[in-house]
């Protein structure tokens, strides 16, 4: 097989031979494809998938986007953590401001 052209049925039989060899099984090259698409996807973006699926948009490589919602929490998690950070070094909480008013006389009567 070593520098021959293989052609969709030859890699369909070499899988099929692998897996039953393996005593797993079988699997096509779709489902392969299929489920080295869905890791990518959840691993990294939909882009990476893009380009490793040789798609030239990106509406059709979305049929790997399975909902990781494991995933979702962790950059939720993130984005919020780093928003909070970022507000506690670059500006006061509005406990501080609202001491910073109280402190100054604004907001009280004027008498």
């Amino acid at each position: 097989m070593v520098g021959q052209h293989c052609t969709t049925d030859s890699y369909r039989r070499a899988i099929e031979r692998a897996c039953r060899k393996a005593s797993v099984s079988v699997w096509t090259p779709h489902r392969l494809r299929h489920n080295a698409a869905t890791f990518i996807r959840r691993e990294s973006a939909i882009e990476a998938a893009q380009i490793m699926l040789g798609h030239a948009r990106a509406d059709v490589t979305q049929i790997y986007a399975e909902v990781n919602q494991e995933k979702a929490i962790m950059i939720a998690q993130k984005i919020y953590y780093t928003a909070e950070f970022d507000e506690v070094q670059s500006a006061k909480s509005p406990y501080d401001a609202l001491l910073d008013q109280a402190g100054s006389g604004a907001g009280q009567p004027s008498g």
